[in-house]
């Protein structure tokens, strides 16, 4: 029978009958838009008229905070609304009463389903784009908001409801997929969630049982769940957009279309009958528990493996066991919504239980020989080194990616740029770090208990990270643990060290002059962790003459000296934030350490008058207080060392404790000595302020290990 009823009387029916959700849409919109944008007006134009910030930099703040991406509110309302939509607007389908009752009227399924879509979206979407319109307006009419404003804010909320259809189209599959509302929930949570589920539960794999995964922030991770991609979306930084956003959002209705047509053709199969059952379609049954079990039971013997040191293989076969059994059970349970259905469909548990199995023997034994095998010498095209502890801690002011959100934690900045065509020393490396995986992974040594601890290393191995690239573009990435006390690989190293490649993309100063930096600094900073001094009295030629000077001393650099040698003292600049959001204000670009061989450098620095090193003599210190603490750090002994001749002797050799980390992985030290340094006036004299720096009259200090027996 052909249906006389028009589409839009089938949308206008069904919009009168989801009246609640469309009122919860335009007031928590409505609070999430206009009212925060109220409020923020208020505060903005008082603390413009306090003087406290400029137009400029509120018109941003206000831009993004209330129509722009970092309006977390409107966002939050998004993903309600998406859920809320879809699990009413599909109700239907879950009730018996209600497909017996449209299946009596001349109505095609896909037009009862379409209505029903077309209106979650647009129960969500209206209200948004007019309470966003209205807030717009109201910043417009306050100059908050301006022209580049208002294109951000149409910009952002074509953007944000793509990511709301790609959301909601989901969800709407998972209620088709299911014949119960409460197991709607559930099912929205897998098809959302169950990719990224995935990923991390074999990522902690290879955390636990490769011990030189090179783990480090993956991207991915944005891409494997629909909640995650939203967010990739809207992705951006300040008030603008880019092409990335355009195509991200391309991608987003895209997959909205196909999984559209995917809910269309299911609608079509779905028999009358599904409603009230907990899945719709029987073939999808096991299917879906197989994918539901696998990592339930991988993340059960992961979790019972981390909270024990002994006996690791008992409790991760435990492990794997209890997640069979409780994860077969569960869903077995909201399958039959009977607890005595736990017992039933067991072979599509097996299936799972032995899928969950191979998968983590594949990690515990290493089978594609992750930790112990290499590319062959001959098909290596370069490489790249990082040693964490060679230049400690001086990227902390470039690790922030803006554009990715994210931090550098295993220098992958440096490595990237870091082209060593010569690679055989690198290989060298690499090989010596697999001879110490392969005896540290669990089936290699009987008293590799705790993987995580084996990995920490030991004080006669160094964690390096290694990258050997092919021609295709393939990079093999690894951490390994390397004794550097053994002449091959130190000699090797050594050889890195002296390339132009390792040197400068190893230390930033290399680039100082590649950015805009000097034109942009205020104040020039000398700090030696004892006193610190500076000077604002600037020219972008003298910062560009310190660049370079700093960078000529950095190239006089050994591997041998920086083994001996701990730095003296830092070098930073404060300059202008090019940001218009924080415009006015200035933030620290570190320069780089100076070491005792920096000869050029302390005389420039001296030129423009700023207070460098010279050399402390007994005369400077007052007393050295010696802390020496037992094994457990429980119980101590002090000396206290008044005459000079025994500070003379001693302090040459001590190490400031806000240096002693700069080359750790080279320059060992002691540190269950502390040495209390008391200085007196004299040291300071020359400074131009001294009055910024009287905390700094007792520093700690430790001791050279290669000494430590001799002195302490």
């Amino acid at each position: 029978m052909t249906s006389k009823i028009s589409f839009i009387d089938i949308l206008t029916e069904d919009l009168k009958r989801r009246i609640w959700p469309l009122a919860l849409s335009i007031t928590g919109f409505f609070f999430a838009l206009p009212v925060l944008a109220l409020i923020k007006i208020e505060d903005h134009l008082n603390s413009l008229k306090m003087g406290y910030d400029i137009l400029q930099s509120l018109q941003v703040s206000f831009t993004q905070y209330t129509i722009g991406n970092n309006n977390y509110f409107a966002i939050t309302g998004l993903f309600i609304m998406a859920g809320l939509n879809a699990l009413t607007g599909m109700k239907y389908l879950h009730s018996r009463h209600e497909t017996d009752f449209y299946g009596s009227i001349p109505m095609l399924r896909t037009a009862r389903f379409l209505a029903a879509y077309i209106n979650g979206i647009l129960i969500a979407i209206v209200p948004f784009i007019f309470m966003h319109a209205l807030t717009a307006v109201f910043g417009y009419a306050n100059k908050l908001v301006s022209v580049s404003g208002l294109i951000c804010g149409a910009e952002t909320v074509i953007l944000e409801v793509t990511g709301f259809i790609l959301l909601y189209s989901f969800i709407v599959l998972a209620t088709i997929l299911t014949g119960h509302s409460a197991v709607s929930i559930s099912g929205a949570l897998v098809l959302l969630f169950a990719p990224w589920f995935y990923y991390a539960v074999l990522t902690g794999y290879a955390r636990a049982f490769f011990v030189t995964l090179y783990d480090t922030y993956d991207k991915v991770l944005w891409y494997l769940s629909p909640a995650t991609f939203f967010f990739n979306i809207i992705k951006g930084r300040s008030i603008s957009y880019t092409a990335y956003n355009l195509l991200m959002a391309l991608i987003a209705l895209a997959v909205s279309a196909l999984i559209l047509a995917l809910n269309l053709y299911l609608i079509k199969i779905r028999p009358a009958e599904a409603a009230t059952k907990a899945m719709a379609f029987e073939k999808t049954r096991p299917v879906i528990k197989i994918l539901i079990l696998v990592p339930v039971i991988l993340s059960c013997g992961s979790f019972f493996e981390s909270v024990t040191t002994t006996n690791d293989y008992a409790w991760l076969a435990f492990g794997l066991i209890a997640g069979l059994i409780l994860g077969h059970s569960a869903i077995e349970i909201v399958y039959e919504f009977d607890f005595k259905a736990c017992l039933r469909h067991i072979p599509s548990g097996l299936i799972a239980a032995v899928i969950a199995t191979l998968v983590a023997l594949f990690f515990v034994f290493d089978v594609p020989g992750y930790d112990t095998k290499l590319p062959r010498e001959e098909s290596i095209e370069s490489g790249a080194v990082y040693v964490p502890g060679i230049n400690s801690g001086a990227y902390y002011y470039d690790q922030y990616s803006y554009e990715d959100d994210t931090y550098d934690v295993q220098g992958s900045k440096e490595m990237e740029g870091m082209m060593i065509t010569d690679t055989a020393d690198l290989y060298t490396l690499a090989k010596a770090g697999t001879v110490w995986a392969d005896k540290n992974r669990w089936h290699g040594n009987d008293n590799a208990s705790d993987p995580e601890n084996l990995t920490e290393g030991s004080e006669d191995y160094t964690q390096i990270s290694i990258y050997l690239r092919k021609p295709s573009g393939r990079v093999f990435k690894r951490n390994y643990f390397v004794d550097l006390k053994d002449p091959e690989n130190y000699a090797a190293l050594r050889r890195i060290y002296d390339t132009e490649e390792y040197k400068k993309n190893t230390y930033d100063i290399y680039h100082m002059n590649e950015t805009d930096y000097a034109s942009r600094a205020q104040l020039l900073t000398y700090d030696t962790g004892v006193y610190s001094d500076n000077t604002s009295t600037l020219t972008e030629a003298k910062i560009r003459g310190l660049i370079d000077t700093m960078k000529k001393d950095t190239s006089g650099l050994t591997l041998d000296y920086i083994a001996k040698e701990a730095p003296i003292g830092e070098v930073s600049i404060n300059v202008l934030d090019e940001e218009s959001l924080y415009a006015g204000s200035t933030y620290t670009v570190p320069l780089g350490y100076v070491y005792p061989s920096f000869t050029e450098t302390l005389s420039l620095l001296k030129e423009y008058g700023v207070f460098v090193n010279r050399e402390v003599t007994a005369a400077d210190i007052d007393f050295i207080k010696k802390t020496i603490w037992n094994e457990d750090y429980t119980s101590e002994e002090t000396e206290t060392i008044t005459a000079a001749g025994e500070i003379s002797k001693l302090f040459p050799d001590l190490v400031n404790q806000a240096y002693y980390t700069v080359n750790y992985a080279l320059l060992s030290v002691s540190d269950t000595v502390d040495y209390e340094v008391h200085f007196n006036q004299r040291l300071f004299t020359g400074l131009k302020n001294i009055d910024d720096y009287e905390a700094r009259f007792v520093q700690f200090y430790y001791m050279k290990k290669s000494d430590a027996g001799e002195k302490q």
